[in-house]
């Protein structure tokens, strides 16, 4: 994914919301490579509410990963999981 744009920030969290899993698959995959912290609450809302377990557990892995060295997102995490 190239260069930080705000614009290519929304359309892929509003990607979030397609109703085909492989659209939010891709969505979850790309927000993990631009390691945006705006992207932070919405992959933490898709791991732990998507329809699809398969773009839960890949929200939860680009968190774990793209974000794990950011301790903002370590606390947000823990905070959606109280």
């Amino acid at each position: 994914v190239g260069p930080k744009n705000p614009m290519v920030l929304k359309a892929l969290i509003g990607a979030l919301s397609d109703v085909d899993a492989r659209v939010r698959h891709a969505s979850v995959q790309a927000l993990g490579c631009l390691q945006d912290q705006g992207a932070v609450g919405p992959l933490i809302a898709v791991s732990l509410r998507d329809r699809n377990p398969g773009v839960r557990e890949f929200a939860a892995n680009a968190l774990g990963y793209g974000f794990s060295t950011n301790a903002d997102t370590v606390v947000a995490l823990m905070a959606a999981l109280k």
